[in-house]
Order: C-alpha cells, then sequence, then structure tokens
C-alpha cells in the first residue's frame, strides 16, 4: 500500500543494538541433511568410533538402555555393519559411556528409522537433567543425522557423557519405532570458550541494578520504566510493578493486533496497559465474573469487521463470548458492542470461531467465519455462517459395529471434560484442537466418539473432523493413526489407563511436548492450533516438518524449555521465542527460523524459579502461580515480553509481594520502508514486510 505524508510511530522505540552474549554459542545450519556429511573443520585426532564391533548373546557388548529400559529384537548384520533394534515406549534407549574434553562435537549416524520419537542423544553424567537431542527423521532409505553438542569447560580434564539413540519423552504414544543403524561415530570439531554453566552462572546484576525500584515498587504507580539489560545492553521496559502479575502460558498473544496493548497477566488483577506507558484498563470487574484475566480479550477477524463504525478496531476487546452473543468493550471510550449469534429450533451452536483455546492461539490468521452447531439428538452437525445463513447439515459417522450405543462429545454441561468435543490428554487441554490447522491451510472442527475405548474395541474409540468451510465437499473425515507406525494399544499395560486417545493417533509423528498432530483418512495433517508449548528440547533447538518430512539443528543452549511458535506448521518463517530455565539468569532466547539462527534478548532474573515450579501443587505456597517467564512476542517481533520475580518476595525484604512484574524487550528494529522514490512533488513507499506496529514513518529533508 502506497502512503503520503507524515505519520508517526505509535510506540516510541530508541535505536540500540541487540548485542549478543559475549560468550560462544555453536550453531549450524542444515545440521542434519539427506545429503553429504557436514563440512565443518574436523579434528581426526579425536574421532570415537561408536559401532557394534562386539555383539554377545544377541545384544550389543558395552551399551545400555536409558531411564526406562533397553532396546527390543537387537539383530546384527556383520557383512553390512547394520544392527536393527525397536522401541515401544519412551525413555527406551541404546547409549555409551565416552569421555570428552571441553569442546565442540559432532555425534553422526546413518540411519534409517519410521518414527520422529527416535533421536540422538548426547547427555553429560555430570548433568543428568541436561541433554543434546535430535529426531533422527524418518526415512525408508539410510540418510546422515548429525547431532551438534559441546562439553563445557576451559580446562583439559575430561567429562562423562553417555551417546547414543533414544526414544525421549516428547513422544509418550506407544507405537512400534523400528531403528537401523549402519555407523555412529564422535567427532570433536573444536575448542569451546564456554565454562561450566554458563548460561546460569554469567554474571549479571540480579535486579538489573533497580536498587530505587525495588525499595519503591508500588503496582499502581502509573507509566513504565526504561532501562537496559546489565549483560547485554537491550532496553527493557518495567510495565508493572509490585509484583502483582502472571503472565498467561506460552503461545498466549500478549499484545494487541498492532502492538498498541499489552494483556498484564492471568491472575488478578489481569489488567491491560498500553505500550507507551501512558494508560492503564483495570479489569471492570474484580469479582471475576467472566474470568476475563484467563480469556483470549482480542477480536478476532470476524469480531474485528463487526465493531461500531468509524471506531478504530484495535481499541476493542472482547471480554465476554458465550455460544449467544459476543461482548465487546472499547478500552479509549468506554463503550460497549454486542454481536448477537443466531439460533435454530433442534440445534445448538457448540463452537464459533473465536472460542478460546489452551496455549495459545493465530487469532489474525483464523479468518473463517464458520459456526459449528449439534442437533439435540447429537447425532448430526451443522456449519453456517456468522448470522446462520448457508446451513449444511452432516450425519455422525462411525466404524463401530454398534453405532447405536456410540457416545458423541461434546456432551455435558460446561466446566465438565465431556464439555470438550476433544479431551484433555497426558494433562494436554483438548481445547487445543479448536481450530486445528490442516497442511492444506483449512481450519477443522475436531471431536471424539467412544472415549475410554481401544482402537481395537467393537465399537472403538475415534475421532472425526469437519472442514470448517461452507465449500468444502469432502464432509466428516476421520483420524487415522500414523501410517507409517504401529499402533501398541495401551490395553496390555498394567495401570490406570482405559482406553486409547487422540495422542496414541498420532504415534510417531513429531511433537513438541504439548503440541501433537493426527492424520485424516484422506492423508491430510492436522496440527493442534496451540503456539505455545513445553518444547522438550533441553540443550537443542531445533524445528521439524511432518509434512515435509525435514529436521533442522539451529542452535544449542541449556535448559531451553517453553517456547512460542509464530504458526502451527510454517518452520522457516518468522521468529521463536523461547526461555532457558538456567537459574537465576533464566535468558530469554530468540530464534530467526529463516535465517536460522538463535540469540540472546535479555536475562530474565526469575531468582526462585526452581523454588516456585517445586511447590505449584501446594495451594498454600505463597510462590504457586509464577512457574514460566511466558516470553511471547509482539506481531511484528520488536518485542518480548515476560515476567520477572527478582523484585517479588522470595529473597527480599517484601513476603507480600507474591507473584511477579512485566516486562518488556525490545528485540529488533521496526522494519523502514520499502521501494521509496519521488515522483513529481510526490514521496512514495510501501509498507515493508512486518507493519503491524508502525502507525507510520518521520519524513526528514536536508539543508
Amino acid at each position: 500500500m502506497t502512503k503520503r505524508g507524515i505519520v508517526f510511530l505509535n510506540t516510541k522505540i530508541s535505536v540500540f543494538a541487540v548485542l549478543s552474549l559475549f560468550l560462544f554459542i555453536f550453531s549450524a545450519k542444515n545440521a542434519f541433511s539427506n545429503g553429504p556429511s557436514s563440512k565443518l573443520l574436523q579434528n581426526d585426532d579425536l574421532r570415537i568410533d561408536l559401532s557394534f564391533s562386539e555383539v554377545a548373546n544377541n545384544n550389543p557388548v558395552g551399551w545400555t538402555g536409558a531411564v526406562a529400559g533397553t532396546w527390543e529384537n537387537f539383530t546384527y548384520d556383520k557383512a553390512t555393519g547394520i544392527a536393527s533394534f525397536r522401541f515401544t515406549r519412551s525413555w527406551q534407549g541404546m547409549v555409551k559411556e565416552v569421555e570428552l574434553p571441553p569442546g565442540h562435537y559432532l555425534f553422526r549416524t546413518e540411519i534409517k528409522t519410521n518414527s520422529y520419537a527416535v533421536k540422538l542423544y548426547a547427555q553429560p553424567l555430570d548433568y543428568p537433567g541436561t541433554f543434546f537431542v535430535l529426531p533422527a527423521g524418518i526415512s525408508d532409505e539410510f540418510k546422515n543425522a548429525e547431532l551438534p553438542f559441546y562439553v563445557e569447560g576451559t580446562g583439559e580434564e575430561k567429562k562423562r557423557f553417555k551417546a547414543g539413540v533414544a526414544w525421549t519423552y516428547s513422544d509418550p504414544a506407544k507405537h512400534e519405532a523400528i531403528v537401523q543403524l549402519k555407523k555412529l561415530e564422535i567427532i570433536r570439531v573444536g575448542d569451546t570458550v564456554l565454562p561450566e554453566q554458563w548460561a546460569a552462572k554469567t554474571p549479571v546484576h540480579a535486579l538489573h541494578k533497580l536498587d530505587a525500584i525495588m525499595e519503591d515498587s508500588n503496582y499502581n504507580q502509573p507509566g513504565k520504566v526504561i532501562f537496559k539489560d546489565t549483560l547485554l545492553g537491550t532496553e527493557l521496559w518495567m510495565m508493572t510493578r509490585g509484583s502483582k502479575t502472571h503472565l498467561l502460558y506460552v503461545g498466549y498473544p500478549n499484545f494487541s493486533k498492532n502492538g498498541k496493548y499489552l494483556h498484564a497477566g492471568m491472575q488478578e488483577p489481569g489488567d491491560i496497559v498500553r505500550t507507551d506507558g501512558f494508560c492503564r484498563y483495570p479489569n471492570p470487574s474484580r469479582r471475576k465474573p467472566n474470568n476475563w484475566h484467563r480469556k483470549v480479550l482480542w477480536p478476532f477477524p470476524w469480531e474485528q469487521k463487526r465493531v461500531l463504525e468509524n471506531t478504530d478496531p484495535s481499541d476493542w476487546i472482547c471480554p465476554v463470548r458465550t455460544k449467544e452473543y459476543v461482548k465487546m468493550l472499547n478500552l479509549a471510550t468506554g463503550k460497549t458492542h454486542t454481536i448477537t449469534l443466531p439460533s435454530k429450533p433442534g440445534w445448538k451452536i457448540i463452537q464459533i470461531p473465536s472460542d478460546n483455546m489452551a496455549k495459545g492461539l493465530n487469532i489474525q490468521e483464523i479468518t473463517h467465519e464458520v459456526l459449528v452447531w449439534q442437533s439435540e439428538d447429537r447425532k448430526q452437525l451443522g456449519l453456517s455462517d456468522i448470522d446462520g445463513n448457508r446451513f449444511r447439515t452432516f450425519k455422525i459417522k462411525s466404524i463401530s459395529k454398534n453405532p447405536e450405543n456410540d457416545v458423541i462429545y461434546p456432551k455435558g454441561k460446561r466446566g465438565s471434560l465431556d464439555f470438550y468435543a476433544m479431551n484433555s490428554v497426558w494433562g494436554k487441554s483438548g481445547k487445543g484442537w479448536v481450530n486445528a490447522l490442516g497442511n492444506d491451510g483449512i481450519r477443522y472442527f475436531a471431536f471424539e466418539i467412544n472415549r475410554d475405548k481401544f482402537l481395537t474395541d467393537e465399537d472403538p474409540y475415534q475421532v472425526w473432523m469437519l472442514p470448517l468451510s461452507l465449500t468444502d465437499k469432502r464432509g466428516l473425515l476421520r483420524a487415522v493413526p500414523n501410517p507409517r507406525a504401529k499402533q501398541v494399544t495401551w490395553a496390555n499395560l498394567k495401570g490406570t489407563w482405559t482406553g486409547d486417545t487422540w495422542w496414541n493417533l498420532s504415534g510417531g509423528v513429531p511433537k513438541s511436548g504439548d503440541k501433537a498432530a493426527v492424520y485424516l483418512e484422506d492423508g491430510t495433517l492436522v496440527h493442534m492450533s496451540s503456539l505455545g508449548m513445553h518444547s522438550n528440547m533441553h540443550n537443542t533447538f531445533i524445528v521439524q516438518s511432518a509434512y515435509e518430512n525435514i529436521v533442522k539443528f539451529i542452535g544449542s543452549y541449556p535448559k531451553a524449555d517453553r517456547i512460542s511458535w509464530p504458526h502451527e506448521f510454517r518452520i522457516d518463517k518468522d521468529f521463536a521465542v523461547i526461555e532457558s530455565f538456567a537459574e537465576p539468569n533464566t535468558p530469554v532466547v530468540m530464534v530467526d527460523l529463516e535465517n536460522e539462527t538463535l540469540w540472546t534478548v535479555a536475562m530474565m532474573n526469575v531468582t526462585d524459579y526452581k523454588q516456585r515450579y517445586s511447590t505449584r501443587r501446594n495451594p498454600g505456597a505463597y510462590d504457586k502461580p509464577v512457574i514460566w517467564p511466558a516470553p511471547a512476542p509482539s506481531p511484528d517481533y520488536t518485542k518480548i515480553v515476560y515476567c520477572s520475580t527478582m523484585l517479588s518476595g522470595a529473597g527480599t525484604n517484601y513476603p507480600e509481594r507474591k507473584l511477579a512484574d512485566t516486562y518488556i524487550a525490545v528485540a529488533r528494529y521496526p522494519q523502514p520502508p520499502e521501494k521509496v522514490k519521488v515522483e513529481g512533488s510526490e514521496l512514495l513507499w510501501e509498507k515493508p514486510r512486518y507493519s503491524s506496529e508502525i502507525e507510520g514513518f518521520n519524513i526528514y529533508r536536508s539543508d
């Protein structure tokens, strides 16, 4: 779009350079590939061959299992040098102990497997909770897989490591993961300057020199405090004081569409603040009748289209959403506006486009305007537009031998798990399946039949999905088990499991802790709509795509965990943000997915992370609520929001400060205009790629 005239940025951003951590962080682009091995400089004086040179009693000599035990069905062909075995459950492994001096290494193998659960694995024995891990990637042919890792330390003393292949926790679904290996070796590629536990022990001022604010910290104080990270120099903004906030889970869109507003917490008071610091909008009802501080407040595209005329859509929030109406509030004027939803005899609306979700959602890319209906007898589903027009009906399908006995969800009352169309699994809310996204770019409605049944029962557990499109002619589609991996039912597992779940259907498909994907019967791969999750990357940042069968190593960073992704599917676009819980520094790390690099943005100084996490299930613990810094980006990825307890009660003289404060780190420059040119007396330009937060540009003229 061409712009003319003098306009201004809606948020002040000082000119600064984002400084990388002075310590060297090893990273390599495209370290996993189908082609030749890495071209990194190799030190041939240290090459450790881990191949299966000796086999006794049909098992490799010198190899042990991981946390949950050893491999199964091991065979070895001496003529080809191929070892074959399988895993069927999380944390099985085949590892060997090695001693390595400090430095940077490549753990390399030639491998063939049918499951993304199979990973290359390297763990320092002195720090058992820390390890480097990389999915091998599925393939019908042998391919090279390389895991870069480092051994910390500045001396010559060798460190004990376990290295091998393992099924790590990030895929607990039971299935047969078949593994074949030709070669395993570790190659030293260079020295390191990383001291022991460098991320946690790098000297950073504990309070970022906010000593005066520590003494005078009142939540109701207006404005924001601008200061700098004492190690990196990053510009930081303190948005709230008094330690009364706790951000929602990673992936939650804390910033409004144009970055003008910030939702500063899921606990009470749950206020919204303007990012320029001039205004705060308190929860209109601290009695929590609608629990607004826990909801997605920003309008979805369909709601933005229906605000009052001659008002700025970015000033509206949606504190109330029901299946009957949506109530909106204008922050700037205080006016309210209600969007009434339709009704039909014999039917009820069970999903609207802006239904609340579990762990982050891609608001601006949820553009459909389709309502999902259910008949009163729960034997049919319906789709319509927002006004109830273009109504289409779909009879429920089933593969049961006795479909009359099927239990179809959702059913039950609000607040119960039966109210969800998809149930919670492994503590991962089924609400993550609201507006699920297919690799075809279409959003889907997902629901279950026969919970607590097995896939092998006469009336089995089933997942069905319906495209949220009024023109798609496919109708209901069944989710099927991963066609590459054999399902292993829970029925043979002693314990509390009473049936299969959608998690089992996706066994062997890439997932990262909280995230899952399933195949539909027509070959479509559908992801949960969650953008925030546990990463289970530990010391290795990787990205992967099941649809394109890609695994990419981006970099190593210690204790990397909760992450905000920019998209459900895309691994080659925009920026991700991840926390490192290396206490007490607790770095926030930004990942450029297109240029395949990462860097430290700020030290969050969450000084009591471990204590808070250990007491998270204790209702009487003062520090229970704050268990994650929850970093999330603004729409143009210029700012990162996070919470910190550095001025909170633990370790200070202010035990009444129970929660955290909210901060913003300025992570990138706003982009300049593109294609600037002069035509006659007019200066013309186009918007840059990232322009959601830019209100305009200052124009300067020389003398």
